[in-house]
């Protein structure tokens, strides 16, 4: 985003909408003869004022997309920040694709946002050329901060956890009776969780059933009505 570092009028416009522009390329001449330049090669994506109008300092004048060079900006839990430094290795999942790409961890903000009760940090992430990837895209990211091989696995929405915080599962027996098994939990995805002791990999664990109620019309997760 370019933007008027003082007051200032533009006589004429060197480049439209839609056109390419490398650096250095004349973007606009102002009323006074000064020549403002490309500072990077990229898309010429919006135009915000016209000729001869008075721009006053900090008006924004156009836009331009590198895109081959995106970045995807994630919010990072303060809990998490230690995984998160520069140049680590991102897999960065593009929702609206299906898709997986590799993305590489190129800055990380020096001040937090506290946000109820937990501080986020940005991180931003740039990943390669692909055009079938677009600006605005919604997109989640993953780093790998531990890893584990060989081991027994469970979804996270089996594990229940007691008044102790201690983690445990239900199993049926052979005679389909529920038993109680606490739990060693190692690394966790937040999806998947690894399972230190407590079972083997021919266990059948009962996942406990989620209940859902209607709301009223309107109400959070309702089902509105038709009209």
């Amino acid at each position: 985003m370019l933007y008027s570092q003082q007051a200032v009028q533009i006589s004429e416009f060197k480049i439209k909408e839609g056109d390419t522009v490398k650096e250095d390329d004349i973007l606009y001449v102002t009323k006074t003869g000064v020549e403002v330049k490309s500072e990077i090669e990229g898309e010429v994506l919006k135009i915000y004022v016209q000729e001869n109008e008075q721009l006053m300092p900090g008006a924004k004048i156009l836009e331009i997309v590198d895109y081959s060079n995106l970045q995807l900006k994630v919010k990072v839990d303060e809990n998490d920040l230690a995984a998160i430094q520069k140049d680590v290795k991102a897999t960065v999942t593009v929702n609206a694709l299906a898709k997986d790409v590799e993305g590489t961890v190129t800055e990380v903000s020096k001040e937090g946002t506290y946000l109820n009760g937990v501080t986020f940090f940005t991180a931003a992430i740039s990943i390669p050329q692909d055009d079938s990837i677009k600006v605005g895209m919604s997109a989640e990211a993953k780093v790998l901060k531990d890893k584990a091989e060989g081991v027994v696995v469970l979804p996270m929405s089996a594990v229940q956890f007691d008044d102790n915080n201690n983690a445990y599962v239900n199993i049926k027996d052979d005679k389909e009776n529920l038993d109680v098994i606490e739990l060693t939990l190692g690394i966790t995805d937040g999806a998947s969780v690894e399972v230190k002791s407590g079972l083997t990999e021919n266990d059948k664990v009962f996942v406990p059933k989620e209940e859902s109620a209607f709301t009223p019309d309107g109400g959070p997760s309702g089902i509105n009505r038709g009209e």
